[in-house]
């Protein structure tokens, strides 16, 4: 490995949440001192010969790298997803007998739940992240890792097993007072009560899905234009400042670029100055010209008609000017 190939190893950098780069191995690693970062390329990177090209051309591949290895991981993801998801839907067919775990697996937690049902439709990438199938009985889906398929014997007599032993009728308890029945009246509300609950909370959960995922593609849409936006700046600064070349604005450039596009607007503006005049006075004489003919044949109504015609066409110049100036 080269000299300078283990210079820029070691002197690496990271960008400032506001813009900018600052040196890794220069900017002191202090929370209290961190107002004064080293600007990169750092001083020792310029001693050998570091360009502001050459460190923006190492910025602009680090960033497409990072977001072609970021692409790259996505979309092995969502195939490997999907063989899974093809593999199930090949193999087991809706209506299939399984244990389903709704939240841990038995490994994990011994309380877990389990759900000795059928699966209800076929198995599908939820949002480009998870493997999910729905069941009977349970209204959102569940990760195919949660998801045990088994034959229908097993099924069945888990199924018997699990039911609870019908109590045995006395004539004692035959008749229930009316306390109890009052008391199970309640707790039938109380029940009807909690299931509406729980459905508000299951349509608020898809709700809050869906808005989640409008807002990941919302950002991972920012991140790719916050990026290119930052590849413009880069090329601006190297248009504005290049290296070994002459600066195309009076100063130095900072971490924004606001002053110096201030700047050659004003410069712009004062370069068209002079044809702008010009083409006023143009007008001006035009309409000087045309009053003094209306004078000359007495026609007064008509060089006063011209003459508030060219104080409008005044009054418009100066607020042009004015706009120029803000």
């Amino acid at each position: 490995m080269s000299d300078r190939t283990e210079l820029f190893k070691l002197h690496d950098w990271d960008e400032l949440l506001f813009g900018g780069f600052y040196c890794l191995h220069c900017t002191p690693d202090d929370e209290d001192n961190f107002d004064e970062p080293i600007a990169w390329p750092c001083p020792p990177l310029r001693e050998a010969g570091v360009t502001d090209d050459e460190a923006r051309a190492l910025i602009v591949a680090h960033r497409e790298k990072v977001a072609a290895e970021h692409q790259a991981k996505k979309a092995a993801d969502l195939a490997e997803l999907q063989c899974r998801v093809d593999a199930f839907n090949a193999r087991y067919p809706v209506g299939t007998p399984v244990f389903a775990y709704p939240g841990c697996r038995p490994e994990d937690d011994r309380k877990a739940t389990r759900l000795v049902t059928r699966t209800r439709s076929k198995a599908t990438v939820l949002s480009g992240h998870t493997d999910v199938v729905w069941v009977d009985g349970h209204r959102a889906c569940i990760a195919l890792t949660h998801v045990d398929p088994v034959s229908e014997d097993v099924w069945e007599g888990t199924r018997e097993a699990e039911k609870p032993a019908e109590p045995k009728a006395s004539p004692a308890s035959a008749r229930l007072s009316p306390e109890r029945e009052a008391e199970i009246a309640e707790l039938r509300a109380r029940v009807a009560e909690l299931e509406v609950g729980r459905e508000k909370l299951l349509r608020w959960h898809r709700e809050d899905h869906e808005q989640i995922t409008k807002l990941v593609a919302q950002r991972e849409r920012r991140r790719a234009r916050l990026v290119a936006l930052q590849n413009d700046a880069l090329n601006m600064r190297g248009s504005l400042a290049p290296a070994g070349g002459q600066r195309k604005v009076p100063f130095e450039l900072g971490e924004t670029l606001t002053p110096a596009v201030d700047w050659l607007i004003a410069r712009v503006a004062e370069l068209e100055r002079p044809a702008i005049e010009a083409k006023r006075n143009e007008i001006r004489s035009s309409y000087t010209e045309i009053i003094a003919e209306a004078r000359e044949t007495r026609d007064y109504e008509g060089a006063f008609e011209v003459e508030c015609r060219l104080r409008d066409r005044e009054e418009q110049w100066k607020r042009e000017d004015e706009e120029r100036v803000r």
